[in-house]
């Protein structure tokens, strides 16, 4: 998820715009989003539609993506030692499959 996030910007929709010019009433708002008008999304800021998703990601589910490598880094070493040790394991418990294999 953050390594999609970190890469990618959300546009706020006018929904999503407070205040907003609700069916032509408040006539000094824009359709858009303006200076004095705020997305309501997690990680905006004021005046802009677009949200970094980095800082999205931050904000509503405290990620840091600076540290994303590390955590794939050490997901990747657990599997190849689970990996290894369930070799290891197969191996000495079932000989014989192993030798067939290799015959072939």
């Amino acid at each position: 998820m953050a390594n999609e996030f970190m890469r990618s910007d959300l546009i706020c929709d006018f929904n999503n715009i407070i205040p907003r010019n609700l069916a032509g009433l408040f006539p000094q708002y824009p359709d858009g989003i303006g200076p004095n008008q705020i997305c309501t999304v997690v990680g905006s800021t004021e005046g802009s539609n677009v949200i970094d998703g980095g800082v999205y990601i931050n904000t509503a589910f405290q990620l840091d993506t600076a540290n994303l490598w590390k955590k794939c880094f050490l997901v990747l070493l657990a599997f190849l030692c689970a990996f290894q040790a369930a070799q290891v394991v197969i191996m000495e418990k079932f000989p014989v499959c192993y030798v067939l294999s290799v015959s072939h």
